[in-house]
């Protein structure tokens, strides 16, 4: 499931890369901006799910934490920005899709810290499982945060309006 949603949004991000460099006045790209900033934004995400796509993801613990910490931080940033309108909604949904999937592959468990050398189960496989589901509702947690977020400042400025 996890390279599901990699492959996706790498598509995704493929999809508007390409669109939006060679016919950025279709309608469907009009969603989407064509500066060359979030151009550049855009290969480099398509190299970086690319790298952990074709070549999985990194063993060591560390570099997954700072993936992790990128990624949670690039989806955070993503939807504030798209409601912001600092960046154009399908770019918004797309970088939030990137964050997503790099989270997603920086809490998959190791292939090798599953089974040691004499091939039993080893003692940190299972632990990684309740870190996976308590990652999955931080996510959702946060996520509603900022929707609540988002939906009391709407209420507010509903209020001003009507005043």
């Amino acid at each position: 499931m996890t390279r599901l949603i990699q492959l996706l949004s790498l598509s995704s991000l493929i999809i508007l890369f390409i669109g939006c460099l060679i016919m950025p006045a279709m309608p469907l790209f009009w969603l989407a901006s064509s500066s060359l900033k979030l151009m550049i934004i855009r290969f480099l995400f398509i190299a970086l799910l690319g790298i952990i796509v074709f070549m999985g993801t990194p063993k060591n613990m560390t570099i997954r934490t700072i993936i992790g910490l990128f990624a949670s931080l690039l989806a955070i940033w993503a939807l504030s920005s798209t409601y912001n309108e600092s960046i154009q909604a399908l770019d918004g949904l797309a970088f939030a899709s990137v964050g997503i999937a790099l989270l997603l592959s920086s809490l998959e468990p190791a292939e090798e810290s599953q089974i040691n050398w004499n091939g039993a189960i080893s003692l940190i496989a299972p632990l990684t499982v309740p870190l996976q589901r308590r990652a999955a509702v931080y996510m959702v947690v946060m996520f509603m945060a900022i929707g609540l977020i988002g939906q009391d400042y709407q209420v507010s400025l509903i209020k001003q309006a009507l005043q």
